[in-house]
């Protein structure tokens, strides 16, 4: 095992000590060049991992664990600073050819998508997978993003397998 690796999986596991953090809304900035899909609000916006739960399974995902899992890589188990002041659950770009919801609100310096809230967030994941012929709803999705060019480590598949043990034990209530 390299010791990037190795890095990754333990501070994966060191920072799997809290349960959800508050956001806040962030200003509006206005995105015109992609095409803007809207979005029906659902009711509970506050991030919890039983919300993001529930969320994922309203749009059709059996078991959401994996796509959880993933965000948990993604996001630092929801501490990252693009996660608390952008919102961006898994680190979406700004799209330049996908749909998107109207509710993108801008982008950071690097180019990442900022969102109104984490829910915004979860829907760009799902239609970027969606423009990328993936299913979410179908756990082998994860060994497809490597060819799909959503993550560049060639053994994120088994990053997001080994989060997802854990995940499963510390979040074991919901699941």
């Amino acid at each position: 095992m390299s010791k990037k690796l190795l890095f990754i999986l333990i501070f994966n596991l060191f920072i799997l000590h809290s349960f959800a953090i508050k956001t806040d809304s962030i200003d509006s900035i206005n995105v015109n060049k992609v095409t803007q899909v809207e979005l029906t609000k659902p009711i509970e916006t506050e991030f919890s991992v039983l919300n993001l739960y529930n969320y994922i399974k309203s749009k059709g995902v059996d078991d959401p664990s994996y796509i959880i899992s993933q965000f948990v890589l993604e996001s630092g188990n929801f501490h990252s600073v693009l996660f608390i002041n952008s919102n961006n659950i898994c680190g979406m770009k700004t799209a330049k050819k996908r749909k998107v919801k109207s509710n993108v609100i801008g982008r950071t310096k690097s180019g990442y998508a900022r969102y109104k809230n984490w829910i915004y967030s979860v829907d760009d994941f799902f239609l970027w997978m969606e423009r990328h012929s993936l299913n979410p709803a179908n756990s082998n999705y994860i060994y497809k993003l490597k060819q799909k060019h959503y993550n560049s480590s060639s053994n994120y598949a088994n990053l997001i397998l080994h989060t997802r043990k854990v995940v499963m034990k510390k979040y074991s209530t919901i699941f």
